[in-house]
């Protein structure tokens, strides 16, 4: 009755059945505007509505539309310790009235880095894009989930998907991870990815980053492996005196 829309002593409110339906009662003769509180997730399709009534007169067929907030996310393409920016999500809304600046975006890039509320929504006329950028430390997959808010409180979830790095610098990257247990570093990952570009082959490329390493050609550390695996051989008999000579994929494959 005070034009607010909040529901309060001075605004009288009732709440619908599950069908939907919904009566105010005692009401004076004049005109009124008819909000809804729209639940979380949804958006309004039609706006307030406007209703007079006369004494003694009953009013019907004040309806409310709703639609949720529907997205979708991209896959996009980023290359390791540089920085990605562009378009993560995209999202519609059936309340073509609504503006860019009515939403929020919060981006998990699903690296484990902190969740990012600096990200843009552009767009307009029920059609937005959600930007943001982000750096990632490592070739791979991420996925990523990014969390839109509307300022009137229907909110959206997006899943997305992150590769970073070309087939060659994911596959050296894993390599890395699995036979040496850590993160590939800048250089070493310029290297071997290049020598794969060049036209080596994967296997020749697992054997030269383990003689790179280990001071050992690749060829002598299967031979002993097999060896372990013929004898059953615990790792302290089948390696003696060279615990830190070797990669720690060699010994859990050693270990029969």
């Amino acid at each position: 009755m005070d034009g607010a829309g909040v529901p309060d002593a001075n605004n009288p409110s009732t709440t619908t059945d599950a069908n939907g339906n919904y009566t105010f009662f005692g009401l004076t003769a004049g005109t009124y505007s008819v909000h809804e509180v729209l639940p979380l997730g949804q958006s309004l399709t039609t706006p307030v509505q406007t209703v007079t009534v006369a004494a003694n007169q009953t009013s019907s067929a004040v309806n409310f539309g709703e639609s949720p907030l529907t997205g979708a996310g991209v896959t996009l393409t980023a290359i390791e310790v540089q920085t990605f920016a562009g378009a993560v999500a995209t999202f519609t809304d059936a309340d073509n009235s609504d503006t860019a600046g009515q939403f929020t975006a919060t981006i998990d890039w699903g690296d484990g880095t902190m969740a990012d509320s600096t990200a843009t929504v552009t767009g307009g006329s029920g059609l937005f894009t959600v930007t943001g950028s982000h750096t990632y430390a490592d070739p791979g997959h991420e996925n990523l989930k990014v969390t839109i808010l509307e300022s009137t409180g229907p909110t959206a979830t997006v899943n997305a998907t992150a590769v970073i790095g070309s087939a060659d610098q994911r596959f050296v990257s894993e390599v890395y991870r699995d036979f040496l247990g850590r993160a590939v570093e800048p250089g070493g990952l310029a290297v071997w990815s290049a020598s794969l570009t060049a036209g080596n082959t994967r296997a020749q490329l697992v054997s030269d980053i383990e003689t790179s390493v280990t001071g050992h050609d690749a060829s002598h550390l299967i031979a002993m492996e097999m060896q372990c695996r013929r004898h059953s051989l615990c790792i302290s008999s089948c390696l003696p005196g060279h615990g830190q000579e070797f990669p720690a994929a060699v010994f859990r494959v050693c270990a029969v």
